[in-house]
């Protein structure tokens, strides 16, 4: 005769062990609408390989914002914006009077580029004049979009961010970015003066 006792006793055993293990963690909810931030490379693979120290924040970003928490989000997405920043300080050589780059404010670094795209409009009219302009325009501009709205907001707490305001810091600091790494990187730098249109 064939008796399932032991069989039903093996089976509340598991049953109990997966009980007592699974309440030791606690799960996140994750809304369908949020599962496009979950993505390998969530700014792209060319941002992933040009700014690879950005990438422990762009990732902390949209783990953030896949949970809604926004302004957690929006400030690591600042962070990623900074790196951004120092590139491009970098790629123009500006040398700060205070000391390193690293401890420089933005608006001092702000200052700094805008002395530059100034002096790119002076260079020879050249078309790559004409498209180093549009480069370092396009990203300052970019950049600008959200550093008031942003950036000083949430690092001195004066904002909290919902779902769709946190989507936006997320879409200009990836469209800046992705402008950053379709020309240069932390450590590759473009020519003083740009020769070929």
């Amino acid at each position: 005769m064939i008796t399932l006792a032991p069989a039903a006793t093996e089976l509340r055993n598991v049953n109990e062990t997966i009980q007592v293990d699974i309440f030791r963690y606690v799960f996140a909810l994750i809304s369908p609408d949020r599962h496009i931030y979950l993505i390998q490379h969530p700014f792209g693979e060319t941002v992933a390989h040009q700014f690879p120290s950005a990438g422990f924040d762009i990732k902390e970003a949209v783990n953030c914002m896949a949970i809604e928490a926004n302004t957690a989000a929006v400030f690591h997405l600042m962070r990623v914006a900074e790196f951004g920043l120092r590139a491009l300080a970098y790629d123009r050589r500006i040398s700060m009077p205070k000391g390193p780059i690293e401890l420089a404010t933005w608006d001092d670094i702000i200052k700094e580029l805008e002395k530059v795209e100034q002096a790119i409009q002076q260079y020879p009219k050249t078309l790559a004049r004409e498209r180093q302009f549009e480069f370092y325009h396009g990203a300052m501009m970019e950049f600008k979009r959200f550093k008031n709205k942003f950036r000083n907001r949430v690092m001195h707490t004066r904002e909290e961010y919902d779902r769709d305001q946190a989507h936006s810091g997320f879409v200009h600091v990836r469209d800046f970015m992705q402008i950053l790494a379709s020309k240069i990187s932390e450590k590759k730098r473009t020519p003083l003066i740009w020769k070929r249109p």
